[in-house]
This record gives structure tokens, sequence and C-alpha cells, in this order.
């Protein structure tokens, strides 16, 4: 019997006909000829297979659809205002410009008197490199404005977010600043179309603010304005319970009650708070790519008096836990939500729970590498991610 071999010629002699032939080892024969290497075959082509799946998912984790997996988050109670944030951020920038443009901007949604002269506070935490430590706290009001020499200062939101873009900005100033004079710009003419001589005039004015400060770099502006004193910086003070932190600002960042309150929330018990007074602030919460949390909140009062808005940033300390960046623009509201959070509840539920204060909270979660952000609907506000 003579073995088959791979020749294009057919064999001489008889043909072995049996079904394991095609499947057969390939030893040599006694002419030196080789069999047909059918199992190396199906190997090699279940082996490019495999490569090809590989490739395919890879391409998919990395260049894949970002509404999948979303790379960064910006949450507000404008729509617009978290789309301004979340361009700056495709286009590279960090945290802190798109928390910067998405402050002005809100701003810029309610044109007038105290528009840009807002107190506020941020926590900054650049959690995937810093992790260990503590978030920075940056906070600010009239008492900064008299700190700085002047009797008639800078506007106090403004001057705090040139600060803190001076410090902690990517991408240019000029940049920063454009989505609150495109939206101002287009309030202005809208009150212009809707016969509101007040409003139109009101945005117009805000625009001509923010344009005579965009030609200079934040660094040059605060070298102007006194920056270092219009901004109290410290490190977030940190309050925990059972696997739970928080980080918190405004009036959720004191000591004695607000604390203990803040406590009870991260073991799910918040009582219901009614608010200390109509909310008039804003406040929102930003996740980039780079692992960078920002949460603020402004509120417009006078000056000294105790402060309602609540940033807050909550961290799971489990390893791989679930983090909550969250703006919230009363101290009721935040913890509230905070509460329902740690029980579990899903951010959408959370953020949209009757409420015995009805200040709007806005927020992003992360878990793992996976993005989640919600805007209170209270204040129409939607979530913009990428």
């Amino acid at each position: 019997m003579v073995a088959t071999t791979c020749s294009d010629h057919p064999p001489t002699g008889a043909v072995e006909l049996r079904e394991d032939v095609p499947l057969a080892g390939a030893a040599a024969g006694a002419g030196g000829a080789r069999r047909c290497a059918g199992p190396r075959l199906i190997a090699a082509a279940f082996a490019a297979l495999s490569a090809a799946i590989t490739l395919a998912l890879l391409t998919q984790i990395y260049y894949g659809d970002y509404e999948v997996v979303p790379h960064g988050s910006v949450s507000s109670s404008v729509a617009a205002c978290s789309e301004g944030g979340a361009r700056l951020l495709r286009a590279g920038g960090g945290a802190l410009d798109a928390a910067v443009a998405a402050a002005l901007c809100l701003a810029a949604a309610r044109p007038g008197p105290a528009a840009l002269n807002a107190s506020g506070s941020v926590l900054y935490w650049e959690y995937r490199t810093a992790h260990g430590a503590d978030p920075t706290l940056a906070e600010w009001d009239a008492a900064g404005i008299e700190a700085a020499g002047e009797e008639t200062g800078p506007p106090q939101l403004l001057g705090a977010l040139v600060a803190l873009h001076a410090r902690f900005g990517v991408l240019p100033w000029a940049l920063v600043l454009q989505p609150a004079i495109d939206l101002a710009e287009l309030a202005a003419a809208g009150g212009e179309a809707g016969g509101n001589a007040e409003s139109s005039a009101a945005a117009r004015a805000l625009s001509a603010q923010l344009r005579a400060v965009q030609h200079n770099t934040s660094t040059e502006v605060c070298a102007a304005w006194r920056c270092a004193a219009l901004v109290r910086v410290s490190a977030a003070q940190r309050v925990a319970s059972g696997a739970w932190r928080a980080y918190a600002g405004g009036a959720a960042a004191g000591a004695g009650p607000a604390r203990e309150a803040l406590r009870r929330a991260l073991a799910g018990d918040a009582a219901p708070e009614p608010p200390a007074r109509p909310a008039q602030g804003s406040a929102l919460a930003v996740v980039d790519t780079r692992g960078t949390y920002v949460a603020l909140a402004t509120g417009a009062g006078e000056a000294g008096a105790l402060p309602d808005y609540a940033p807050a940033i909550i961290v799971d300390e489990h390893i791989c836990g679930t983090r909550y960046v969250v703006g919230a623009a009363s101290r009721g509201a935040l913890l509230q939500t905070a509460a329902a959070l740690v029980r579990g509840a899903a951010p959408a539920d959370a953020v949209e729970a009757a409420r015995a204060d009805p200040a709007p909270v806005n927020l992003v979660r992360q878990r793992g590498d996976a993005l989640l952000s919600h805007a209170d609907s209270r204040a129409g506000g939607l979530a913009a991610r990428f």
C-alpha cells in the first residue's frame, strides 16, 4: 500500500480510502514523502480567528463608541453648559477647565447683577494619581475681595475661577471662556428678539466682562487682581462611616453638627432638612479622562452669611469601589442624596427622589472605569458624556 502524498499528481497504486487518513499525523513515508497536515491547518485557522477577535475587542475598548464606555462627563443644570464643558474635555482639557467653563456658562444662563459675583466652593482631586491624599478645598466670598486690599475688587466668582484656572488649568484661558461668551451673546440676541431689553442688556454686559479678560492668560489676570488673596485653599477634611468616606465644602464642611449630619448620611440615615433659603446658586460635577474630580457649587448671598451650597466627593474605600462627585445647591439636598446613594440607590433615583429640600443636585459616578452621570430635572439639567 502506498501512502497518500500532498503532490499535485495522483499516487500510483492503491489509494487508502479510510476516513481517518486526512487527519493522520505527518510522519514521513517510505519514500520520504509526508502526509497532508490537516490538524496543523485547522489549528492555524483557529489561531488566526482568535487573534482577529482579540484585535477587534482591543480596538473597541480603546477606540470604540464613547457612549458605551464614557471617558469623561460634565453634569450641570443647563444642557448647553454641560456640553460646553464636555467639548473642552474632548479637546484635551482637564476637569478644572470644564468646571470653570460650565460655571461661567451657568452664570451667563442667568445674567444679572450677581451672576459673576457669587460666593462658592470647589473640591479638586486628582484621584488616579493622588488618591492617597485628601482633595483640595477652595472657597471664596466677599471676605477674599476685602483681603485683596481693594475697595472694589473683581467679581467674586470670576476672580476665584481665574485663580483656580491659573493653578490647575490645562487649556488656554481664552478657550475656557468661550462657551460662556457664546451663551451670553445668544441670550442677548434672544432678549432683543423677545422684547426683553433688561435681560438683553445684562447678557451683553456679562459678555463684555468676559471678553475684557479673554485676551490675557489667567496668570496675567491673577497678577493684576492679586488672586492669592481671593481664594482660601486647604486640604479637605474627611468624614467617615463604615466603608464610606466623604469630603465636602460649603455648608456641609463645617465642624460639629454639620460633620455629624454628613456622617449620619454616610450611614444611610439623613433626617429631612427644609431649605435654609430658596436656592439661588448653581452646582456641577466633572470627571475627566485623567481621573480628576471636580465638585463645584456657588450661591448668591450676603457677606458673612453661612453658605448653603454643598459640593462633595463620596468614596467607597473598598478596592475599585464606587466614587460619587456631587454638586449640590444646598446642604439638605446633599445629605438626603448621599444617604440614598450609600443605601444602593441608582444615581437617577437618588437625585430625582422627593426631598424636603428640592435644591438641585448634579452628580457623576465612577465605578471602576465606567462613568454614569445624572443632572437634576428640577432645574432642567442634562449631563453630557463622551
